[in-house]
């Protein structure tokens, strides 16, 4: 008898504290949803501001919107202060919020050998290996086809694509005669010029499958491509 009235005594308590537990957790829920809906002051495009667009010269373009803190970007500026002598690196489009690591120092517009954007094109830049961009024998203002493998499948998606700029190249070592340049250590930065579908095809290529680059001089023949499959490779 005893030792039922244990049990039940322990029961109670257990339940209890159970009951306590699931509170808490509910409270906290409850607070961590509040912060989240906590509204918070940013910068936020009025209307569009286009690349080179000076720090001090924002405040035409901007405007202050408050935004749930759940839907505020990392890196939101909440004020211009602290970006003087900065500028936009990219186009900026109404309703985005401004970010911080959009802003960047006027010297790193101003790429050397950059070409210029064809009319009515956009450009999307991609990070490759130096063998997935010809080992570095490429140049801005060259054209690239544009190789695309998904799981076993391989195909030149694009072609006489235009490379607006390129960065991670390497330089000839000073001292060096022999002209040669080195591979670049790391990832070279492809920008092109393209199209909008070119560029969420580049784009989602990047992500979920492998991208080589031909170079494609003029003249180049861009007969004969077909999906290559193992198949192929070993008939």
């Amino acid at each position: 008898m005893k030792l039922r009235i244990l049990f039940a005594i322990l029961g109670f308590v257990l339940a209890v504290v159970g009951v306590m537990a699931v509170t808490l957790y509910a409270r906290d829920a409850d607070q961590r949803a509040l912060e989240d809906q906590r509204p918070i002051d940013v910068l936020v495009l009025a209307r569009d501001a286009p690349a080179g667009t000076p720090a001090d010269q924002l405040s035409q373009y901007v405007e202050v919107k408050a935004l749930p803190q759940a839907a505020v970007a990392v890196g939101a500026a909440t004020t211009l202060d602290g970006l003087g002598g900065l500028v936009t690196s990219v186009d900026l489009v109404t309703g985005e919020q401004l970010l911080a690591t959009r802003m960047v120092s006027p010297d790193a517009l101003d790429v050397p050998g950059r070409v210029d954007v064809p009319a009515g094109l956009q450009e999307v830049t991609v990070p490759l290996s130096p063998e997935r961009v010809v080992g570095g024998a490429l140049a801005p203002g060259d054209t690239v086809g544009v190789v695309i493998t998904v799981g076993d499948k391989t195909h030149m998606r694009l072609q006489n694509v235009l490379i607006t700029t390129l960065q991670g190249l390497g330089s000839p070592v000073e001292g060096d005669a022999s002209g040669v340049t080195p591979l670049p250590g790391g990832s070279v930065f492809v920008t092109f010029a393209v199209n909008g579908p070119d560029a969420e095809l580049i784009v989602s290529a990047a992500q979920s499958a492998t991208i080589w680059l031909t170079k494609q001089p003029e003249g180049t023949d861009p007969s004969g491509i077909r999906v290559i499959t193992p198949a192929e490779i070993l008939p």
